[in-house]
């Protein structure tokens, strides 16, 4: 046996000089008489690069797939059922998940994707759950006594978003985005749907809404009837304030909407 595995190691005595058959068959002899079995076969080690993956949790695989994939209807309504229902879960919370199916073809979504822009769904969620689901925020506006009030609800499925991280519309004053939106056709953002989409751009890119040097004016919600303004925090925590002026405009302060599907 010790002869066939030095054959099979391509050292047979014929392949050999005289002095090294000598010493290959003494070897041979010692590890016989000393009772050495052979080693076995050899076990192929597979390389690190080529072990299995470990699987993708749900919602690791709805961001991937949301990221590769064309933009379907139930490519979306995947995403957002299973982010919310993760963020939900996490937190040990008992919230039913609000989503209901996404109302743009194929067609439209892509072309949202290429203005900068995401559909999110109409959740309905309010100020306090959105506190509880997503508590890094650590604001006074999503607390149990938020003062915030949205200046409308909307009825559709769902809306479309700006998704720079930088404020869209800067360098504009309250009428300003006020006339820009009429003449587009769509509303002034609401924190609601700022904390949705800058929650699920923190998930996408890595980055929060106006995680930065900017701040977003959000026309639909007030706070003791003063339009608000949001910026976020690296670390997740969400700026909400009152402070700028109507009138008050600059290279850092922007302006946020939503537009509904056009019938």
């Amino acid at each position: 046996m010790v002869m066939e595995s030095l054959n099979r190691a391509g050292m047979h005595p014929e392949n050999q000089d005289p002095v090294k058959q000598f010493v290959i068959q003494q070897v041979g002899k010692l590890l016989v008489d000393a009772g050495v079995k052979d080693p076995g076969p050899k076990i192929e080690v597979v390389p690190a690069s080529h072990a299995e993956k470990p699987s993708l949790g749900p919602l690791e695989q709805a961001v991937k797939e949301f990221k590769e994939k064309p933009y379907t209807p139930e490519l979306v309504n995947k995403f957002w059922q299973t982010f919310l229902e993760t963020s939900i879960k996490s937190q040990g919370l008992d919230i039913p998940v609000p989503i209901v199916s996404c109302d743009r073809t194929q067609e439209e979504l892509e072309t949202l994707k290429n203005e900068d822009r995401m559909w999110i769904p109409e959740t309905k969620l309010t100020y306090p759950q959105l506190g509880r689901i997503f508590p890094k925020m650590g604001s006074y506006a999503v607390r149990e006594d938020s003062p915030i009030k949205d200046e409308y609800r909307e009825d559709a499925r769902g809306v479309d978003v700006e998704v720079n991280i930088d404020a869209p519309n800067r360098n504009t004053t309250q009428k300003d985005l006020e006339n820009l939106f009429k003449r587009q056709g769509r509303k002034g953002m609401r924190l609601s749907t700022f904390i949705l989409t800058s929650q699920a751009s923190k998930l996408l890119t890595n980055q929060y809404l106006d995680e930065g040097a900017t701040w977003s004016r959000l026309l639909g919600s007030r706070s003791g009837g003063h339009v608000v303004d949001a910026y976020s925090y690296v670390g997740g925590n969400l700026g909400v304030h009152w402070h700028l002026v109507p009138r008050g405009h600059g290279s850092d302060w922007g302006g946020r909407s939503e537009g509904v599907k056009k019938a």
